[in-house]
């Protein structure tokens, strides 16, 4: 670039020579040859002038595109760190239901372990009610034999008392007519 500019600050002197130059004198043959070099270097003015244009053309959309590829890459920055967070948030969100699942499956396991011992104090209870409705059984059938003794009994002191009143009745009257 600053080649290209230095190459038409000398075509600017070089033009400025030779015009100052034609004004001074009539056209000789050195100056017809000067024009004609004049001329040669306006053409190679012209041609950098365009290349200069055309630099300066692809500069500024160079410029402009990495401007906009900036602003991509910022645009995708942007977009990769709020990925990242949602993606955080959501490994954060799986660990905590991670957590919790672990938690009621302790929680089921101990439920399953009371569970079972309840089933076994159960099994343990029916069978204890069993063998107390089988001692009641055993103890019913006794009390009626008992209460069948007891009445049994009952009415041999009835009848003995009866023998015994009739017995005192009867000794009385012995010893009253003995004595």
């Amino acid at each position: 670039m600053v080649t290209l500019l230095f190459s038409l600050a000398v075509v600017f002197f070089i033009g400025g020579i030779v015009f100052i130059l034609r004004a001074t004198s009539a056209p000789s043959e050195e100056q017809l040859a000067l024009s004609a070099e004049k001329e040669n270097w306006e053409n190679i003015k012209i041609s950098l002038e365009s290349q200069v244009e055309g630099l300066t053309n692809e500069k500024r959309e160079s410029q402009e595109k990495t401007e906009e590829q900036e602003t991509h890459s910022q645009s995708l920055q942007e977009e990769i760190h709020k990925l990242q967070d949602e993606q955080k948030a959501k490994v954060n969100s799986l660990e905590e239901e991670l957590v919790s699942l672990r938690k009621i499956k302790e929680e089921r396991e101990q439920l399953e372990k009371e569970k079972n011992e309840l089933s076994s104090a159960k099994t343990t209870l029916e069978e204890n009610l069993k063998k107390t409705a089988d001692l009641n059984k055993i103890l019913l059938e006794q009390e009626k034999i008992l209460r069948e003794e007891l009445i049994k009994n009952r009415a041999q002191v009835l009848g003995l008392e009866k023998i015994c009143a009739e017995f005192k009745i009867q000794i009385e009257a012995a010893a009253a007519q003995t004595g």
